[in-house]
């Protein structure tokens, strides 16, 4: 079975290690527009995919119509592998950092309960 526009656009999301809703407001779509699609597997509209084309410009407007050639339009413009390289700090130290500051924030509130 031929791969849907919807399956291409996950893909997007994936390289640009982005969160669904970080790519809705990207592409200034409304909240779970694109994350009910991904879930039902559905079609998305045409104004869907110029947003996505407006807001990605190196990606391939063939490659995310009907899935010919590659996801950007030339390498230069691939996203790094290196997350440190491509946005400068590693998710999952500031994964590490918020839960040491959640950490905190629990202990401060149980001392001012006492």
């Amino acid at each position: 079975m031929k791969e849907k526009p919807i399956q291409r656009i996950k893909k997007i999301i994936e390289a640009y290690r982005l969160s669904v809703s970080a790519f809705e407001k990207r592409c200034n779509m409304s909240n779970n527009s694109i994350q009910v699609a991904i879930k039902r597997n559905a079609n998305v509209k045409d104004e869907t995919l110029i947003n996505i084309l407006e807001a990605f410009p190196d990606i391939s407007p063939s490659w995310l119509l009907t899935g010919t050639g590659t996801m950007y339009k030339s390498e230069s413009s691939i996203v790094a592998e290196d997350p440190i390289t491509f946005h400068g700090v590693d998710p999952q130290y500031v994964i590490q950092i918020q839960k040491d500051y959640i950490d905190k924030l629990k202990e401060e509130i149980r001392e001012l309960k006492k």
